[in-house]
C-alpha cells in the first residue's frame, strides 16, 4: 500500500522491462516520486522517472557478455551505498536497527545485556572473605560454577576466588583449604554492569584473558557472573 512519503525505487539495467514500466504511471497517478536506477539513462524507465541514478557496466564479467554477472555486483553496492546514506540521513541507531531484527547473531549482539546471560541466584557461588577455602569450593561445586565471587556485609563485590587459583596454592600447601578465602582472593576482578550490552563481555574477556567477569547491579551490589563457557551456546562468540 502506498502511502504519503513514500518513494518508488526502481531498479533495470537496460530500463525497458515491461513488467516494470507498467508500474511507473499508475504510481505517477498517486504523486509518487520515481527514482531509476539504470544502466542506460536515456532509456523508456529514466524517462518515465523524477530522478535517475545511472549505473553504467561497459562488460558483464560472463565471458559471453550475457549474463548480468557485474551488473548484480555494482547494483549490490549501489544499494548498500544508499542503504548507508538513507541511515545517517534519518539518523538510524543500533537499538532501531534492534528493534527491527531481534533474532540471529546480529539482533542478538544488539539487544541482549549482560543480565539476560549471567549466572545468578543457586547458580551463582557467593560468599564471605572469612569463609573458608573449602566452604568457597563447596559453594562452587554446588552452583556447578568454576569460581566464587567473595562479597560484603552489603552485598558489594569484595574479589574472586577461582577453581585456578585454589589449585595454584594447593599444590604447596594443601593447609589452604582451612584458611579464609580472603586471604587468597583476587581483589578488583573484572566486572560489569547487568544492563550494559552482552557482546561488551567479550572485549572484557579478550582483554584481559579471563574466563569469568562479575555482574554488578544498579546499586553496586553483586548480582551474577557471566562463566566464558556459556558465551557459545547463546551464540555470542
Amino acid at each position: 500500500m502506498i502511502q504519503k512519503g513514500d518513494i518508488l525505487l526502481t531498479l533495470s539495467y537496460s530500463g525497458e522491462s515491461n513488467e516494470l514500466l507498467s508500474v511507473i504511471v499508475p504510481a505517477k497517478r498517486l504523486g509518487v516520486p520515481v527514482v531509476a536506477l539504470t544502466g542506460y539513462p536515456e532509456s523508456s524507465l529514466a524517462n518515465l522517472s523524477d530522478f535517475t541514478v545511472p549505473m553504467t557496466v561497459t562488460r558483464e564479467a560472463c565471458p559471453f557478455n550475457l549474463a548480468p554477472t557485474t551488473t548484480s555486483t555494482a547494483t549490490l553496492a549501489l544499494g548498500d551505498a544508499l542503504a548507508m546514506t538513507l541511515m545517517r540521513m534519518r539518523k538510524f541507531t543500533k537499538e532501531n536497527y534492534g528493534r527491527l531484527h531481534p533474532s540471529g547473531a546480529i539482533g542478538r549482539a544488539i539487544t541482549m545485556k549482560v543480565g539476560d546471560v549471567m549466572r545468578s541466584g543457586e547458580h551463582l557461588a557467593k560468599v564471605k572473605a572469612d569463609f573458608t577455602v573449602k566452604e568457597a569450593i563447596l559453594a562452587m561445586t554446588k552452583a556447578h560454577g568454576g569460581s566464587a565471587v567473595i562479597v560484603d556485609d552489603e552485598g558489594k563485590l569484595a574479589g574472586i576466588f577461582t577453581d585456578g587459583d585454589f589449585r595454584r596454592k594447593a599444590d604447596d600447601d594443601m593447609a589452604i583449604l582451612s584458611r579464609k578465602v580472603g586471604d587468597y582472593m583476587t581483589v578488583n576482578p573484572a566486572c560489569i554492569c547487568a544492563d550494559a550490552l552482552a557482546v561488551e563481555v567479550l572485549k572484557i574477556v579478550e582483554e584481559r584473558h579471563i574466563d569469568d567477569v562479575v555482574v554488578l547491579d544498579s546499586d553496586g551490589k553483586v548480582a551474577g557472573i557471566v562463566d566464558i563457557q556459556d558465551l557459545p551456546g547463546l551464540k555470542l562468540m
